[in-house]
């Protein structure tokens, strides 16, 4: 599994390139780089198991057993790493609340 720090730095890199983004397109409204961050999660997660953070911190999300987490684990993870509590709140096993719903793990690569 991915450890605290690596997820960490990859939440802040895609954060970051959210900010980018809603900065240039959206003048940084808050509510459109919380949904330019999901967008970037969903697509990215959906195709690749990984966004341009956790590519470059060598992680991969996909489903418990291993296998590319369908469309819709991904839609419940990021709607609940959104409401950033989730993420927060962390288990025994060190995943946090929003992978644990939607059956998901992050893996190094």
């Amino acid at each position: 599994m991915a450890t605290a720090a690596r997820r960490a730095a990859a939440l802040v890199i895609d954060w970051a390139i959210a900010l980018g983004i809603s900065g240039v397109l959206f003048s940084g409204d808050p509510i459109a780089t919380l949904l330019v961050f999901a967008a970037m999660h969903v697509v990215g997660l959906s195709l690749l198991a990984t966004t341009v953070g956790k590519a470059l911190c060598r992680i991969q999300v996909v489903a418990v057993g291993g296998r590319t987490a369908p469309v819709h684990r991904v839609l419940v993870r990021t709607a609940l790493l959104c409401l950033v509590l989730p993420a927060v709140v962390v288990g025994p096993d060190g995943r946090g609340m929003h992978d644990r719903a939607a059956g998901t793990v992050e893996l190094r690569m």
